[in-house]
């Protein structure tokens, strides 16, 4: 029987192992997601050191009705307000109110292809250290609320040796988290097959366990949720 594994890709985030909506975590159930594919409640983004988790690190909270943010975005570290963030209807920025150390900071953030801007009530940009703190601080991966093991061996659960028929390799897939962290649009980027597979039953099995993982965290930048693009390498 063949050995199927996984190698994560640095500074690729992978998929959420928990299945649960909403999710159940420190104590509060967050990130719902209505029929209707609306965010509702209690929402909490948590920074990459997300296994420990409110206390002591950085992790992002707000309140959605009916898809909507209700009120203030914070990005907080442990119980702390380090960024508060309200996102302008309608336009593609948001103002903030941020507190590093005892220094007050506010201003504008604005997105674009060019990526995240963070200005000051004139329009100009902060200085280099204070745009970097901030944007820190307001750019969350998309990511597993179980951590890196937890994927592991939901991989290794989800892949039946007996779909591949003995074949070896490895299949890299690409696919899209998209704003309330559902997986979409895999696809099979590259082959590196090491035995005959003139059916493809590697890159159908790669597939169906990139489309068969659960929810996951979605990626946050600036004021908003967005849609990122990933890749995953599954070896056989």
């Amino acid at each position: 029987m063949n050995k199927i594994y996984l190698v994560l890709v640095m500074s690729i985030m992978t998929v959420n192992i928990y299945s649960q909506n909403p999710i159940e975590k420190e104590g509060s159930k967050i990130n719902y997601v209505d029929e209707n594919n609306l965010k509702q409640g209690l929402w909490r983004i948590y920074s990459e050191n997300e296994d420990k988790a409110p206390k002591g690190k950085i992790f992002l909270e707000c309140e959605f009705t009916d898809g909507k943010i209700d009120g203030i975005i914070s990005v907080k570290k442990g119980k702390k307000l380090q960024i508060a963030i309200t996102p302008i209807p309608n336009k593609n920025k948001a103002t903030f109110k941020a507190y590093k150390r005892s220094k007050e900071i506010t201003g504008y953030i604005t997105r674009s292809k060019k990526g995240t801007r963070v200005l000051d009530l004139e329009g100009n940009e902060l200085s280099k250290s204070e745009s970097n703190w901030i944007k820190e601080r307001i750019e969350f991966f998309a990511l597993t609320y179980g951590g890196t093991e937890e994927l592991k061996k939901i991989i290794s659960k989800t892949a039946n040796t007996k779909n591949i028929d003995g074949k070896k390799g490895s299949i890299y897939v690409s696919y899209f988290v998209d704003e309330n962290g559902y997986v979409r649009n895999a696809k099979v980027i590259k082959k590196v097959v090491e035995t005959k597979d003139e059916e493809g039953l590697l890159a159908k099995e790669a597939l169906r366990v990139v489309n068969s993982l659960p929810r996951m965290q979605p990626a946050f930048q600036g004021f908003r949720f967005v849609k990122v693009k990933y890749k995953l390498p599954i070896h056989f």
